[in-house]
Parts: structure tokens; C-alpha cells; sequence
């Protein structure tokens, strides 16, 4: 058996992404709301909420597997739950929910990690490979890798034929 040296090594561990995509344009459910004050903050309104483009901003379903579950307080809460519809609970016993526009990062040892905003999203995938997730740069990689080997093989006939 070979002896380990010393070194950075970095782990293979496969981690499981879920993301609830925010609020815009393209959203399949209800539209967003925005409330209007008048100068005293007091609520006397409601409009639809528009992007740049002046389409009304709808919000997107909650993921596969995550449900909305009021709370004691009257909040709505979107929990992850099982085939049953009981609570799926971290290993220090707290609900795993989720909001629009975040994603969870699910670890081996049953911990999550929530990614806020579109930035941490982005800082996560440049740091990690993706095993199975549809990632729109490797499918270009992939295209330009089949594009290559096409050429190679073709390159090969001609010099097949010209012998």
C-alpha cells in the first residue's frame, strides 16, 4: 500500500443542489405583488410587480419534494418533506426550508448549506464540478469536443485515401 504524502488533496464527494429560482418574466406561478404607502408608510395599495421590460413578474413554483407549511406565527414556510409530507430535519434537528431565489446544498452527513443569492450560486459552480446537473458550458465543451473528433476522423479518411 502506497504512503500517503504530504500535500493539498482535494475531497471527491458528491453533493446534491436544489434551487428555487427567484421571482421574474418567466415564472409559471401566481404574480408578484408590490404595496403602495402613502407618506406615512401606511399600506394603501397594491400593483403588479414589472421587470425593465414592463412584463408582470411571476414566481416560480417551489422545487420537487418542498412544501409550504405555515408556521405558529402565521409566516408561510416551504420545508422540505418526505413521501409521507412529515418535516425532513438536519441533523441538529432544524427544518430544511427554502426562499425564492436561493439553493441548498445537501452533504453527505445529512447537513445543508444555503446558498442566498445568484452570486454565492455562482461562486459554488466555479468551484465545483458538475456530475450530472445540466450545466450549459459543458454542453458546449462537449459539442466543440464532438465537432473535433469529426474533423480528426475525416482528416484521417483523406490521408486513407490519398495512400
Amino acid at each position: 500500500m502506497p504512503k500517503l504524502k504530504s500535500g493539498s488533496y482535494l475531497t471527491k464527494v458528491e453533493r446534491e443542489v436544489v434551487i428555487w429560482p427567484a421571482p421574474d418574466a418567466n415564472g409559471t406561478g401566481e404574480p408578484l405583488w408590490i404595496a403602495e404607502k402613502d407618506e406615512l408608510g401606511r399600506e394603501i395599495g397594491r400593483m403588479l410587480a414589472k421587470d425593465a421590460n414592463g412584463k408582470e413578474v411571476r414566481a416560480y413554483f417551489p422545487p420537487e419534494g418542498f412544501k409550504d407549511r405555515p408556521s405558529s406565527d402565521g409566516t408561510s414556510n416551504v420545508v422540505k418533506v418526505d413521501g409521507y409530507g412529515n418535516v425532513v430535519r438536519q441533523p441538529n434537528g432544524e427544518a430544511i426550508n427554502i426562499k425564492p431565489g436561493q439553493a441548498l446544498v445537501f452533504n453527505p452527513d445529512g447537513s445543508v448549506e444555503v446558498l442566498p443569492d445568484e452570486y454565492a450560486q455562482y461562486v459554488f459552480q466555479q468551484a465545483h464540478d458538475a456530475v450530472n446537473g445540466s450545466v450549459e458550458e459543458d454542453e458546449d465543451v462537449a459539442e466543440e469536443e464532438t465537432r473535433e473528433q469529426q474533423l480528426e476522423r475525416e482528416l484521417a479518411e483523406l490521408r486513407a485515401e490519398r495512400a
